[in-house]
Protein backbone atom coordinates (compact mmCIF):
# COMPACT_ATOMS: atom_id res chain seq x y z
CA UNK A 1 0.00 0.00 0.00
CA UNK A 2 1.20 3.48 -1.01
CA UNK A 3 1.75 5.80 1.67
CA UNK A 4 1.85 9.74 1.34
CA UNK A 5 2.64 11.85 4.71
CA UNK A 6 2.75 15.95 5.61
CA UNK A 7 6.54 15.57 5.39
CA UNK A 8 9.37 13.45 5.00
CA UNK A 9 10.16 13.28 8.82
CA UNK A 10 6.58 11.19 9.18
CA UNK A 11 7.68 8.56 6.65
CA UNK A 12 10.16 8.10 9.03
CA UNK A 13 8.69 8.29 12.38
CA UNK A 14 5.73 5.83 10.93
CA UNK A 15 8.64 3.43 10.92
CA UNK A 16 7.87 2.79 14.49
CA UNK A 17 4.23 3.45 14.80
CA UNK A 18 3.60 0.62 12.26
CA UNK A 19 6.26 -2.08 13.46
CA UNK A 20 4.83 -1.81 16.90
CA UNK A 21 2.88 -5.23 17.92
CA UNK A 22 -0.02 -4.79 20.04
CA UNK A 23 0.23 -5.34 23.49
CA UNK A 24 0.75 -8.57 25.33
CA UNK A 25 1.82 -8.29 28.81
CA UNK A 26 4.66 -10.67 30.38
CA UNK A 27 4.19 -12.38 33.36
CA UNK A 28 5.62 -10.62 36.32
CA UNK A 29 5.65 -9.57 39.66
CA UNK A 30 7.46 -6.33 39.44
CA UNK A 31 4.84 -4.78 37.34
CA UNK A 32 1.36 -5.37 37.36
CA UNK A 33 -0.32 -5.46 33.69
CA UNK A 34 -1.80 -2.11 34.01
CA UNK A 35 1.85 -0.73 34.75
CA UNK A 36 3.26 -2.37 31.38
CA UNK A 37 -0.11 -1.43 29.55
CA UNK A 38 0.71 2.55 30.41
CA UNK A 39 5.01 1.97 29.72
CA UNK A 40 3.57 0.53 26.36
CA UNK A 41 1.39 3.52 25.59
CA UNK A 42 4.42 5.77 26.90
CA UNK A 43 6.76 4.31 24.04
CA UNK A 44 3.95 4.70 21.60
CA UNK A 45 3.17 8.19 22.43
CA UNK A 46 6.92 9.12 22.16
CA UNK A 47 6.26 8.20 18.36
CA UNK A 48 2.88 9.68 17.93
CA UNK A 49 4.01 13.15 19.48
CA UNK A 50 7.15 13.31 16.69
CA UNK A 51 4.61 12.06 14.25
CA UNK A 52 2.50 15.52 14.79
CA UNK A 53 5.14 17.83 15.34
CA UNK A 54 8.52 16.51 14.10
CA UNK A 55 10.42 19.72 15.32
CA UNK A 56 9.86 18.63 19.30
CA UNK A 57 13.15 16.63 18.53
CA UNK A 58 14.94 19.11 16.28
CA UNK A 59 13.72 17.62 12.74
CA UNK A 60 13.29 20.04 10.24
CA UNK A 61 10.12 20.25 8.34
CA UNK A 62 10.83 19.06 4.39
CA UNK A 63 8.10 17.91 1.83
CA UNK A 64 7.26 14.00 1.66
CA UNK A 65 9.36 11.93 -0.87
CA UNK A 66 10.17 8.50 -1.25
CA UNK A 67 12.45 6.05 -3.13
CA UNK A 68 10.00 4.39 -6.46
CA UNK A 69 12.83 1.28 -6.24
CA UNK A 70 14.33 0.58 -3.54
CA UNK A 71 17.16 -1.61 -4.68
CA UNK A 72 18.49 2.03 -5.98
CA UNK A 73 17.67 4.30 -3.68
CA UNK A 74 21.15 6.47 -4.66
CA UNK A 75 20.46 6.69 -8.17
CA UNK A 76 16.83 7.39 -8.07
CA UNK A 77 16.52 9.64 -4.93
CA UNK A 78 20.01 10.55 -3.56
CA UNK A 79 18.81 12.59 -0.26
CA UNK A 80 15.54 10.50 0.39
CA UNK A 81 16.47 7.51 1.40
CA UNK A 82 19.58 8.89 3.70
CA UNK A 83 16.93 11.64 5.02
CA UNK A 84 14.46 8.58 6.00
CA UNK A 85 17.01 6.65 7.36
CA UNK A 86 18.86 9.74 9.85
CA UNK A 87 15.64 10.25 11.06
CA UNK A 88 15.41 6.97 12.36
CA UNK A 89 18.61 6.86 13.58
CA UNK A 90 17.66 10.33 15.54
CA UNK A 91 14.97 8.52 17.38
CA UNK A 92 16.73 5.34 17.91
CA UNK A 93 19.41 7.56 19.78
CA UNK A 94 16.60 9.53 21.87
CA UNK A 95 14.63 5.91 23.20
CA UNK A 96 18.06 4.61 23.97
CA UNK A 97 18.79 7.18 25.78
CA UNK A 98 15.90 6.60 27.77
CA UNK A 99 16.26 2.84 27.67
CA UNK A 100 20.26 3.65 29.58
CA UNK A 101 18.27 5.76 31.90
CA UNK A 102 15.89 3.11 33.19
CA UNK A 103 18.00 0.33 32.83
CA UNK A 104 21.07 1.78 34.74
CA UNK A 105 19.13 3.98 37.20
CA UNK A 106 17.77 2.89 40.52
CA UNK A 107 14.04 3.06 40.43
CA UNK A 108 12.01 4.96 43.63
CA UNK A 109 8.19 5.22 42.36
CA UNK A 110 7.27 7.49 39.86
CA UNK A 111 11.25 8.66 39.75
CA UNK A 112 14.68 7.07 39.05
CA UNK A 113 18.25 7.80 40.10
CA UNK A 114 20.76 8.19 36.98
CA UNK A 115 24.41 8.18 38.96
CA UNK A 116 27.37 10.89 37.86
CA UNK A 117 29.31 8.42 35.78
CA UNK A 118 26.63 8.43 32.99
CA UNK A 119 26.04 11.99 31.28
CA UNK A 120 23.09 13.03 29.31
CA UNK A 121 23.34 16.42 27.38
CA UNK A 122 21.25 19.50 28.23
CA UNK A 123 19.48 19.44 24.97
CA UNK A 124 18.63 16.33 25.56
CA UNK A 125 17.17 16.84 29.15
CA UNK A 126 15.27 19.71 27.35
CA UNK A 127 14.08 17.16 24.98
CA UNK A 128 13.04 14.97 27.53
CA UNK A 129 10.29 17.52 29.16
CA UNK A 130 8.56 17.54 25.85
CA UNK A 131 7.54 13.56 26.82
CA UNK A 132 6.71 13.88 30.40
CA UNK A 133 10.19 13.26 31.82
CA UNK A 134 11.13 15.81 34.01
CA UNK A 135 14.93 16.00 35.59
CA UNK A 136 16.50 17.36 38.37
CA UNK A 137 19.96 17.54 38.74
CA UNK A 138 21.36 16.39 42.93
CA UNK A 139 24.79 16.05 43.78
CA UNK A 140 24.37 12.08 43.53
CA UNK A 141 23.04 12.46 39.72
CA UNK A 142 20.10 13.15 37.83
CA UNK A 143 16.44 12.62 39.12
CA UNK A 144 13.87 11.84 36.29
CA UNK A 145 9.90 11.82 36.75
CA UNK A 146 7.74 9.86 35.00
CA UNK A 147 4.18 9.93 34.55
CA UNK A 148 2.58 7.99 37.25
CA UNK A 149 2.70 4.19 37.66
CA UNK A 150 4.60 3.68 34.47
CA UNK A 151 8.22 3.34 35.62
CA UNK A 152 7.89 -0.26 36.86
CA UNK A 153 6.48 -1.22 33.63
CA UNK A 154 9.47 0.60 32.01
CA UNK A 155 11.82 -0.94 34.14
CA UNK A 156 10.30 -4.28 33.54
CA UNK A 157 10.38 -3.87 29.67
CA UNK A 158 13.93 -2.65 29.51
CA UNK A 159 15.35 -5.59 31.71
CA UNK A 160 13.43 -7.59 29.32
CA UNK A 161 14.95 -5.97 26.12
CA UNK A 162 18.44 -6.15 27.39
CA UNK A 163 18.12 -9.73 28.33
CA UNK A 164 16.93 -10.96 25.08
CA UNK A 165 19.99 -9.17 23.89
CA UNK A 166 22.22 -10.76 25.76
CA UNK A 167 20.24 -14.60 24.81
CA UNK A 168 20.07 -13.71 20.95
CA UNK A 169 23.71 -12.69 20.21
CA UNK A 170 24.09 -15.54 18.28
CA UNK A 171 24.96 -15.92 14.54
CA UNK A 172 21.44 -14.85 13.60
CA UNK A 173 21.51 -11.71 15.75
CA UNK A 174 24.24 -8.38 16.33
CA UNK A 175 23.98 -7.65 20.25
CA UNK A 176 24.38 -3.73 19.90
CA UNK A 177 21.39 -4.06 17.52
CA UNK A 178 18.96 -5.82 19.12
CA UNK A 179 19.81 -4.60 23.10
CA UNK A 180 17.34 -1.88 23.17
CA UNK A 181 14.94 -3.49 20.45
CA UNK A 182 12.18 -4.75 22.38
CA UNK A 183 12.10 -1.81 24.76
CA UNK A 184 11.94 0.63 21.46
CA UNK A 185 8.63 -1.73 20.06
CA UNK A 186 6.96 -1.79 23.47
CA UNK A 187 7.66 -5.72 23.42
CA UNK A 188 7.17 -7.25 26.76
CA UNK A 189 7.42 -10.82 24.56
CA UNK A 190 10.19 -11.37 22.04
CA UNK A 191 8.13 -13.26 18.93
CA UNK A 192 6.18 -10.21 17.36
CA UNK A 193 7.33 -9.45 13.81
CA UNK A 194 4.70 -11.81 11.99
CA UNK A 195 1.89 -9.97 13.63
CA UNK A 196 3.88 -6.56 12.69
CA UNK A 197 3.99 -7.56 9.05
CA UNK A 198 0.43 -9.27 9.12
CA UNK A 199 -0.79 -5.89 10.20
CA UNK A 200 0.66 -4.30 7.50
CA UNK A 201 -0.18 -6.61 4.25
CA UNK A 202 -3.80 -6.32 3.07
CA UNK A 203 -3.95 -10.28 2.04
CA UNK A 204 -4.10 -11.26 5.20
CA UNK A 205 -5.42 -15.05 4.13
CA UNK A 206 -1.96 -15.24 1.76
CA UNK A 207 -0.25 -13.94 4.47
CA UNK A 208 -0.86 -16.58 6.75
CA UNK A 209 -1.10 -19.09 4.58
CA UNK A 210 2.45 -18.21 3.71
CA UNK A 211 3.77 -18.16 7.38
CA UNK A 212 1.87 -21.50 8.65
CA UNK A 213 3.87 -23.48 5.98
CA UNK A 214 7.42 -22.00 6.93
CA UNK A 215 6.33 -22.43 10.37
CA UNK A 216 4.95 -26.09 9.95
CA UNK A 217 7.80 -27.16 7.63
CA UNK A 218 11.09 -27.09 9.84
CA UNK A 219 12.45 -23.31 8.95
CA UNK A 220 13.66 -21.39 11.17
CA UNK A 221 12.20 -18.30 12.38
CA UNK A 222 14.50 -15.20 12.55
CA UNK A 223 13.92 -11.76 13.87
CA UNK A 224 15.07 -8.71 12.90
CA UNK A 225 18.14 -9.87 11.50
CA UNK A 226 21.45 -7.71 11.34
CA UNK A 227 22.87 -6.72 7.74
CA UNK A 228 26.47 -7.70 6.89
CA UNK A 229 26.40 -7.00 3.29
CA UNK A 230 27.14 -3.17 3.58
CA UNK A 231 23.62 -2.05 3.75
CA UNK A 232 23.20 1.04 5.15
CA UNK A 233 21.37 0.54 8.37
CA UNK A 234 19.05 -2.17 9.74
CA UNK A 235 14.97 -2.87 8.84
CA UNK A 236 12.52 -4.60 10.43
CA UNK A 237 12.69 -7.90 9.15
CA UNK A 238 11.08 -11.69 9.25
CA UNK A 239 12.77 -14.56 7.76
CA UNK A 240 11.99 -18.02 7.74
CA UNK A 241 15.10 -19.81 6.81
CA UNK A 242 16.59 -23.60 6.24
CA UNK A 243 20.24 -23.77 5.40
CA UNK A 244 22.13 -26.07 2.76
CA UNK A 245 25.60 -26.43 3.00
CA UNK A 246 27.62 -24.37 5.60
CA UNK A 247 25.95 -21.30 6.52
CA UNK A 248 27.84 -18.31 7.19
CA UNK A 249 27.59 -16.55 10.64
CA UNK A 250 24.92 -14.03 9.82
CA UNK A 251 21.77 -14.62 7.71
CA UNK A 252 21.58 -11.65 5.03
CA UNK A 253 19.43 -10.16 2.21
CA UNK A 254 17.20 -12.74 0.28
CA UNK A 255 19.12 -11.67 -2.88
CA UNK A 256 22.22 -12.63 -2.13
CA UNK A 257 21.45 -15.90 -0.18
CA UNK A 258 23.66 -18.46 -2.14
CA UNK A 259 23.17 -21.41 1.06
CA UNK A 260 19.31 -20.80 2.49
CA UNK A 261 16.13 -21.66 1.39
CA UNK A 262 13.39 -19.97 2.64
CA UNK A 263 11.19 -16.39 3.18
CA UNK A 264 12.50 -13.00 3.89
CA UNK A 265 9.79 -10.20 5.25
CA UNK A 266 11.23 -6.65 5.06
CA UNK A 267 9.64 -3.20 6.12
CA UNK A 268 12.02 -0.33 4.27
CA UNK A 269 10.34 2.89 5.09
CA UNK A 270 11.68 5.12 2.76
CA UNK A 271 10.19 3.07 -0.31
CA UNK A 272 7.12 3.99 -2.12
CA UNK A 273 5.66 0.58 -0.80
CA UNK A 274 7.32 -0.25 2.15
CA UNK A 275 6.43 -3.52 2.68
CA UNK A 276 8.53 -5.87 0.42
CA UNK A 277 8.55 -10.21 0.32
CA UNK A 278 12.12 -11.88 -0.75
CA UNK A 279 12.61 -15.50 -1.65
CA UNK A 280 15.97 -17.07 0.10
CA UNK A 281 16.96 -19.68 -2.90
CA UNK A 282 20.04 -21.53 -2.50
CA UNK A 283 22.48 -22.16 -5.26
CA UNK A 284 20.40 -20.37 -7.71
CA UNK A 285 22.51 -21.95 -11.18
CA UNK A 286 21.96 -25.72 -9.22
CA UNK A 287 18.37 -25.44 -8.99
CA UNK A 288 16.99 -23.97 -12.18
CA UNK A 289 20.04 -26.53 -14.03
CA UNK A 290 17.00 -28.85 -12.66
CA UNK A 291 13.88 -27.25 -14.30
CA UNK A 292 13.06 -29.84 -16.84
CA UNK A 293 12.35 -32.05 -13.36
CA UNK A 294 9.97 -29.23 -11.96
CA UNK A 295 6.30 -29.53 -12.71
CA UNK A 296 4.77 -27.00 -15.20
CA UNK A 297 3.49 -24.94 -12.56
CA UNK A 298 6.99 -24.50 -11.00
CA UNK A 299 8.72 -24.18 -14.05
CA UNK A 300 6.03 -21.50 -15.50
CA UNK A 301 6.53 -19.49 -11.88
CA UNK A 302 10.27 -19.12 -12.10
CA UNK A 303 10.57 -18.38 -15.87
CA UNK A 304 8.67 -15.12 -15.04
CA UNK A 305 10.59 -13.95 -12.59
CA UNK A 306 14.72 -13.17 -12.46
CA UNK A 307 14.96 -12.70 -15.99
CA UNK A 308 18.89 -12.10 -16.88
CA UNK A 309 18.54 -8.61 -18.37
CA UNK A 310 22.28 -8.29 -19.34
CA UNK A 311 23.75 -5.86 -16.58
CA UNK A 312 27.49 -7.36 -17.18
CA UNK A 313 27.85 -7.38 -13.50
CA UNK A 314 28.47 -11.23 -14.03
CA UNK A 315 31.51 -11.18 -16.65
CA UNK A 316 32.63 -7.43 -15.97
CA UNK A 317 36.27 -8.86 -14.75
CA UNK A 318 36.42 -10.70 -17.90
CA UNK A 319 34.37 -10.04 -21.03
CA UNK A 320 35.32 -12.85 -22.65
CA UNK A 321 33.36 -15.36 -20.25
CA UNK A 322 29.83 -15.85 -20.89
CA UNK A 323 27.12 -14.82 -19.09
CA UNK A 324 25.47 -16.34 -16.28
CA UNK A 325 22.10 -17.56 -16.99
CA UNK A 326 20.29 -20.20 -17.40
CA UNK A 327 17.63 -21.38 -19.80
CA UNK A 328 13.99 -22.36 -18.44
CA UNK A 329 11.78 -22.10 -20.97
CA UNK A 330 11.88 -19.34 -23.51
CA UNK A 331 13.79 -17.52 -20.62
CA UNK A 332 16.70 -16.97 -19.10
CA UNK A 333 17.01 -16.77 -15.64
CA UNK A 334 19.96 -14.67 -13.83
CA UNK A 335 22.21 -17.00 -11.55
CA UNK A 336 23.95 -14.90 -9.66
CA UNK A 337 21.13 -12.67 -7.91
CA UNK A 338 17.49 -13.33 -6.90
CA UNK A 339 16.65 -9.92 -7.32
CA UNK A 340 13.67 -11.07 -9.92
CA UNK A 341 11.94 -12.45 -6.61
CA UNK A 342 11.07 -9.76 -4.98
CA UNK A 343 8.11 -8.24 -4.61
CA UNK A 344 6.60 -5.17 -2.85
CA UNK A 345 3.20 -6.69 -1.78
CA UNK A 346 0.99 -9.41 -2.52
CA UNK A 347 -0.76 -9.11 -5.54
CA UNK A 348 -4.02 -10.03 -4.40
CA UNK A 349 -5.69 -13.73 -3.54
CA UNK A 350 -3.57 -16.77 -3.04
CA UNK A 351 -0.85 -16.43 -5.91
CA UNK A 352 1.47 -15.80 -3.60
CA UNK A 353 1.86 -18.61 -1.47
CA UNK A 354 -0.10 -21.50 -3.87
CA UNK A 355 2.99 -20.90 -6.23
CA UNK A 356 6.39 -20.44 -3.96
CA UNK A 357 5.22 -23.27 -2.01
CA UNK A 358 5.51 -25.76 -4.69
CA UNK A 359 8.74 -24.40 -5.11
CA UNK A 360 10.00 -24.66 -1.79
CA UNK A 361 9.11 -28.39 -1.45
CA UNK A 362 10.83 -28.76 -5.61
CA UNK A 363 14.15 -27.60 -3.81
CA UNK A 364 13.56 -29.17 -0.71
CA UNK A 365 12.77 -33.17 -2.24
CA UNK A 366 14.25 -33.10 -5.23
CA UNK A 367 17.96 -34.81 -5.49
CA UNK A 368 19.17 -31.71 -6.83
CA UNK A 369 21.57 -30.52 -3.41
Amino acid sequence: MTKTFDNLAQRGVNYFLETMPSFRAADSAFASEKEQENAYNFIKNIYKKIYDDPTIIGFKISPDDFIPNPWYPSRDKPGVYNAVRNCIKKINIFVETIFKVILLGEANGDKILLANNYKISALMLRKFSAFEIESEKTENGIVFSFPKNTLHGLKLLANISNEHAKNSATEFHNKMRTSFLLFSHGAFNPDFMAEVFRNVFENKEAFDKTVEYFENNGFIKVENKHYQSGINGDFATLDYVKFFGKPKDYIDGAWKSNYILGIEFKYNESAQIPTMISLHIPNLRKVFQNADKMSDGVKDFVSRYNNCNGCGYCNQMNKERPIRFVKVGEKNICTVFAFGFTWNHFFGDLWFPNEIIPLMEFIQTSDIF
